[in-house]
């Protein structure tokens, strides 16, 4: 199945990204057993290195990416804050991504704002379901879909 996150494509991502040299973020990863566990993005201001983002990632037995927390770096605490988290769910055919923010007042995460579904309709096809939540029917709502013929 090729719609799946692995640690691998995590790990391509962070080499991509530290190669590119046209960009003002410079990328520091946490690698333990070949899976980034952390990834800080600093940003340069043009004259020194200020700390932006920090990704957290958890991987189920499988090697496959379950959770990427974005945590934003708080200039007047000096520490990272939660921001929100993106939680992946493996189906048979495919898999769902879900969005959920940071709420400080509870010092928690809301309930799942958006979700993406994307489904192997067959061997070169996938398709992708947005969803996004609405109060007035307290559910999600299909937003948008998509097919994407893989090549």
């Amino acid at each position: 199945m090729g719609t799946i996150i692995t640690a691998a494509t995590i790990m391509a991502t962070y080499v991509s990204a530290i190669n590119d040299a046209n960009t003002p973020y410079f990328y520091n990863a946490e690698i333990e057993n070949d899976q980034i566990k952390t990834m800080y993005v600093l940003e340069n201001d043009g004259e020194t290195l200020q700390q932006k983002i920090e990704y957290d990632y958890k991987y189920d037995a499988q090697g496959r990416l379950t959770c990427k927390e974005a945590k934003r770096f708080n200039v007047v605490s000096g520490k990272f804050v939660p921001d929100f988290k993106l939680n992946y769910t493996y189906t048979t055919d495919g898999y769902y991504m879900e969005r959920c923010n940071w709420n400080e007042s509870k010092n928690d995460y809301d309930a799942a704002t958006d979700r993406i579904e994307y489904k192997n309709e067959s061997e070169n096809t996938i398709g992708i379901v947005n969803y996004e939540w609405n109060d007035r029917l307290s559910k999600m709502i299909v937003k948008d879909t998509k097919i994407l013929k893989v090549i």
